[in-house]
């Protein structure tokens, strides 16, 4: 059986490294193994994309705007840093290579809360989470492999997209009341209900002497019940 591992990080200055090869179990002494080393230059400033390790919130990789590729071998993490300077909404995809089925959560620091996980396709299917709400501040984007899945040969590819927050525009998560994405007086809101099972909560302002009639219209969606 192959086992690889990619993109190991190296601190500059660093004289060498050591790779431990050892036998989980079972022995040979007619079959040497093969060990391969490849080196490859650091990419200079901006977000490296996947460099390990990378599993925790302590090795955070740096990530912005765009698209970056990494490998998630069976039972690997990777776990990346998006951070803002202003109130933001992301759309993020992460699309998987062939024989995965990738799984997406979104973290809020420092108090590590799981805002929101995307976990609905399937082995080589990717996972969207859009109009996502990102303060200003950081949030910790968390990749990872069903037990029984990896690819080390193909990379998967995690693309964000920024854009400042628009009035009646949903945000997410707002699943619950506590979360509901405000509405202005007299005003339109609109979003997406994605994935299958989405569910999103408004909050709308009474009239002012706590009477009177609210009228409330939702327009449909092309082959969505709404």
């Amino acid at each position: 059986m192959r086992v690889a591992v990619r993109n190991i990080r190296v601190p500059p200055g660093e004289p060498r490294f050591y790779l431990l090869a050892r036998a989980d179990a079972g022995s040979n002494l007619d079959v040497r193994y093969n060990l391969r080393v490849r080196t490859e230059m650091a990419k200079p400033g901006g977000a490296a994309g996947d460099m390990e390790p990378n599993d925790d919130a302590q090795h955070a990789n740096p990530l912005a705007d765009g698209t970056v590729q990494g490998y998630l071998g069976r039972g690997d993490v990777d776990v990346y840093r998006y951070t803002a300077a202003e109130p933001l909404e992301l759309d993020i995809e992460a699309a998987p290579p062939e024989r995965v089925d990738l799984k997406m959560e979104v973290i809020r620091e420092p108090d590590g809360l799981l805002l929101v996980r995307a976990d609905s396709g399937k082995r080589q299917e990717p996972e969207r989470l859009p109009n996502l709400a990102a303060p200003a501040g950081s949030l910790l984007i968390r990749l990872s492999a069903s037990k029984s899945d990896g690819n080390n040969d193909e990379p998967y590819r995690l693309t964000v997209v920024s854009r400042r927050p628009e009035p009646g525009a949903e945000r997410e998560p707002n699943g619950t009341s506590a979360s509901a994405t405000p509405i202005p007086p007299g005003g339109a809101g609109n979003g997406l209900l994605y994935p299958k099972g989405d569910v999103d909560f408004w909050q709308a302002p009474a009239s002012p002497d706590g009477e009177g009639n609210v009228a409330v219209t939702a327009t449909g969606i092309a082959g969505v019940t709404v």
